[in-house]
C-alpha cells in the first residue's frame, strides 16, 4: 500500500508540475502583453508624459505593472489630481487621469505662481505656461509647492473659482487678462484695454452676459457693471 501511495504522489506531483508549466507558458504567451493603451482627459500633459511617468509601455506583460506606484508616480505631477489604472482582458490598459482645474496665475517677484480651485501652488514658473488670467490682491509672504497660497485668502479664491466657473461657461475665459480680487466688494476685470468694474460676485452671470455684449463693440474703456441689477452698465470710452 506505502508503495502504491508513493506512486500515486509521484503521479500527482508530475500531473501539477505540468499543469502548472502549461499555465505559466499561457501566461506568457504574447497575446497577453499589452497592446493597446488608452489615456483619457489630458489636457495639460500630452500621453507620452503621462505613460513616461508611470513607467507604462507597449508589450508588457501585465504582471510587470504595478498599478499602484504607476499611480503614485502619475499623481506626483503637478496638475494630476486623480490617476485610475485599468487592465482589460486580454491586451488593453486604460489610464484616466483627472487634472487640477486651474484658476490662474500669481506674479511672485519675477515669476508666476499656478494655482487651482483649492487655492494649492502647483507650479512657479519664469513665465505663463498656460492661457489663463492674471490674479491680483491675493496676500501672502511666503508659499511652498503643494500648499494653499496663504492664510486668508480662502474667500477670495472662492471668488475666482465661481467666476473662472461662469467665465468658461461662455468659453470667455481666455479673453481675460486680468482678475483683481483686491477687495471682494470691488472686483475688477481686465479685458485688453477694457477696465470692467464688477463690483461684487453677486449677479456675476448676467454681468457676464452685459460685458460680453459690450465687448463685441467695444474694447477700451471703463465699463461699470456694479449696478447691472437696476438694469445700468455705464461705459466711459477712453480719451
Amino acid at each position: 500500500m506505502r508503495g502504491n501511495e508513493k506512486i500515486v504522489l509521484k503521479k500527482g506531483l508530475y500531473v501539477l508540475a505540468i499543469i502548472g508549466l502549461i499555465f505559466v507558458i499561457i501566461l506568457f504567451l504574447p497575446i497577453w502583453r499589452i497592446e493597446q493603451i488608452d489615456v483619457t482627459s489630458t489636457h495639460y500633459y500630452t500621453e507620452e508624459e503621462i505613460l513616461k511617468e508611470g513607467g507604462i509601455v507597449l508589450n508588457m506583460h501585465p504582471l510587470s505593472l504595478n498599478k499602484k506606484i504607476a499611480t503614485k508616480h502619475i499623481t506626483e505631477l503637478p496638475f494630476v489630481e486623480e490617476v485610475q489604472i485599468n487592465y482589460e482582458f486580454p491586451n488593453r490598459l486604460t489610464v484616466k487621469v483627472v487634472e487640477n482645474q486651474l484658476l490662474g496665475y500669481i506674479q511672485f517677484h519675477d515669476s508666476f505662481l499656478c494655482i487651482d480651485q483649492k487655492g494649492k501652488v502647483l507650479e512657479q514658473s519664469k513665465s505663463k505656461r498656460f492661457e489663463l488670467p492674471l490674479l491680483e490682491g491675493m496676500q501672502f509672504e511666503y508659499f511652498s509647492i503643494g500648499e494653499k497660497i496663504g492664510i486668508g485668502n480662502e474667500e477670495k479664491v472662492d471668488t475666482v473659482k465661481e467666476m473662472v466657473t461662469i467665465l468658461s461657461k461662455y468659453d470667455f475665459l481666455k479673453e481675460i487678462d486680468v482678475i483683481d480680487v483686491s477687495n471682494l466688494e470691488e472686483i475688477h476685470l481686465y479685458v485688453g484695454k477694457l477696465n470692467v468694474i464688477i463690483g461684487n460676485i453677486r449677479n456675476f452671470d448676467e454681468k457676464i452676459k452685459w460685458l460680453i455684449q459690450v465687448n463685441n463693440n467695444y474694447s477700451m474703456g471703463i465699463l461699470d457693471l456694479s449696478y447691472i441689477q437696476d438694469g445700468q452698465a455705464v461705459l466711459t470710452p477712453l480719451d
